[in-house]
């Protein structure tokens, strides 16, 4: 779905979050159904998924292909080195 396929209301929402409720949906071979949303990647534009995991995080599907570097923590930065001696 594009956004530009959405009601006046919900646009104008993912525009301002960048991520829209769209529905409950339930696959095949699922306990109980999910909400889907509409989510804007800043590197690839918008996606539809649903929350994953404990932390109910909404993952681009092409961000999850790339390659993941092994040395890169999450969450964390570069210690600053002190240009000072």
């Amino acid at each position: 779905m594009k956004s530009s396929d959405l009601p006046l209301g919900k646009r104008i929402r993912f525009r301002i979050f960048g991520r829209v409720y769209l529905e409950h949906r339930q696959h095949e071979g699922w306990s109980g159904s999910n909400p889907f949303y509409l989510v804007n990647c800043p590197e690839h534009g918008p996606y539809e998924d649903y929350p994953h995991g404990y932390k109910k995080e909404l993952r681009c599907p092409k961000c999850e292909e790339k390659p993941r570097d092994p040395n890169r923590v999450v969450g964390s930065q570069p210690r600053r080195q002190d240009t000072a001696a």
